[in-house]
């Protein structure tokens, strides 16, 4: 039985980051070097080609986990600025609603001025602190992105290590091509964190 088989993202996140990756699976593989190229491929029962799926998925894996850890820890720093601007505009508009009590009381014009510009800096550090927090990543902003690289970082090592078990486990040809479909779908996903945190190179 042939079944399609899209490994593009597979293809294309080793093709981005680790090209000689695919130099070495044609050299181990090279009855199968049209597998390591973007598009789909036929997937059957022959032994050859699904070790050469099998050593792209891993090759993918390790390098979508490398990626995956380095869009979090960008997100990470994204969000640790964002909670010190917000904390900043707080802290200054408790300075500025402080100053203009007192300027009513005194009735001093300047005070009174200087603590609008106090009140400005302060509304514009919120703006900026919104725009930190949630202006990435979609509707969900950072917090959401940074949840869904963490997902992707479980799925990762889960993925990895249902790979490692298949010399010691019985599994048909279809599962074992399921396997490679979702290490597709998951290099994909981390392509797609990377795009929407802007930590893409």
């Amino acid at each position: 039985m042939m079944t399609d088989l899209n490994v593009t993202s597979l293809v294309g996140l080793l093709a981005r980051y680790d090209p000689s990756a695919i130099d070495r699976l044609r050299a181990r593989f090279p009855e199968a070097a049209s597998v390591f190229e973007p598009g789909k491929r036929l997937g059957g029962t022959d032994e050859k080609i699904h070790a050469a799926l099998e050593g792209l998925a891993d090759e993918a894996l390790r390098v979508a986990r490398d990626r995956a850890e380095t869009a979090a820890r960008f997100l990470d720093r994204r969000l640790r600025r964002s909670r010190l601007t917000r904390l900043a505009a707080n802290l200054v508009g408790g300075i500025a609603a402080a100053g203009v009590i007192g300027a009513v009381i005194v009735e001093q014009r300047f005070v009174a001025l200087l603590t609008a510009g106090i009140t400005l800096a302060s509304s514009s550090l919120a703006l900026v602190a919104d725009y930190l927090g949630g202006a990435i990543g979609g509707t969900g902003g950072l917090h959401a992105l940074h949840s869904r690289a963490a997902t992707a970082l479980t799925s990762v090592a889960v993925l990895d290590g249902e790979f490692r078990l298949l010399p010691f486990a019985p599994v048909t040809p279809d599962e074992r091509l399921a396997l490679v479909r979702r290490a597709n779908v998951l290099a994909a996903e981390v392509r797609q964190i990377e795009f929407e945190a802007g930590a893409a190179r």
